[in-house]
């Protein structure tokens, strides 16, 4: 911990790294705690909050967003994931307005653990 308190100034950072060396491991389901320093191999991830899901009243807005948020990305070498980047109706008259053009049922989506479905808001309301 000496030499982190050398890099890092930030209180509650070096006592979320204390705590981390602290965990120990776990072994055939037995939680084994650390005595000194941190097990062989083991190593502290940072994982960022990179998901997200915007809306946007007009296609054109959120494709021009789009393209801006993915030339952004490229300034630092990142990239959109095409299988979990996508545009899809959505809101209050998606259902109705896919229904017209002979689309089927509105598109849901799974975001941090949790399945995204349009609702009807007239048939939430009778309920």
């Amino acid at each position: 911990m000496c030499f982190l308190q050398h890099r890092i100034a930030d209180k509650r950072v070096l006592g979320l790294i204390a705590r981390w060396l602290r965990v120990g491991v776990l072994e055939n389901g037995q939680r084994i705690p650390a005595k000194q320093g941190t097990p062989q191999g083991e190593m502290i991830v940072v994982r960022y909050a990179d998901d997200s899901v915007l809306g946007f009243e007009r296609l054109g807005e959120a494709l021009v967003f789009q393209d801006v948020l993915a030339a952004r990305l490229t300034q630092f070498n990142l990239t959109l994931h095409p299988e979990k980047t996508r545009l899809l109706r959505f809101g209050w008259y998606a259902a109705e307005d896919l229904r017209n053009y002979g689309l089927g049922k509105p598109e849901t989506f799974d975001f941090s653990d949790s399945r995204i479905s349009v609702v009807d808001p007239r048939a939430a309301r009778s309920s």
